[in-house]
């Protein structure tokens, strides 16, 4: 019924068609046109190309326990949904800091100091006990790092770059996932 009214009476430049796509994007759909044509669909067809990569690592942290990463992978999505950047950039790199760690607990004895950063010393002692093929190490050091600029603190962050950091954080922890447990 929607696309009908839109395809119909919609010239998307009027202000309700960007309250009505607003108001879907909360709901987790988009709204888009091609060609005069109108459609909505689950966010993910467009917004993330990566959709059924997110069910599935939201999945795979899940069923491997890794439950505090699971959670704030759940809230980076649900931020970029809102389109609420810089809460995606933070979420994305707690994420990434939460999976790291709890993979170090298991698989290198690694302890964590509480009230602490505990990402750049998880991926370290990874590293130590032989955890990276060659180059993977400091692919993950530099995605750490970079994960630091921008987002929550400190400054601002774009659409683009909050794809890029969740899109890049989705693809790695579903690889490292994937090799470290099963």
């Amino acid at each position: 019924m929607g696309t009908k009214i839109l395809n119909d009476r919609a010239s998307g430049d009027q202000e309700w068609v960007a309250e009505l796509r607003s108001s879907l994007l909360d709901d987790g759909y988009s709204l888009s046109v091609n060609k005069r044509k109108w459609s909505i669909a689950p966010v993910g067809a467009a917004e993330i190309p990566l959709s059924p990569q997110v069910s599935d690592l939201e999945a795979a942290l899940t069923d491997k326990g890794f439950t505090v990463s699971a959670n704030h992978y759940q809230q980076a999505f649900s931020a970029f949904k809102r389109r609420d950047w810089e809460a995606c950039n933070a979420s994305t790199r707690a994420t990434i800091e939460g999976f790291f760690v709890e993979v170090a607990a298991v698989k290198a004895n690694f302890s964590p100091r509480p009230g602490q950063s505990n990402g750049t010393p998880a991926i370290e002692k990874l590293s130590e006990v032989g955890m990276f093929e060659p180059g993977e190490h400091d692919y993950v050091k530099g995605f750490w790092k970079m994960s630091h600029t921008n987002g929550s603190h400190p400054g601002l962050s774009s659409e683009q770059e909050a794809l890029f950091r969740f899109s890049a954080a989705t693809s790695a922890l579903a690889f490292f996932i994937h090799r470290w447990t099963s």
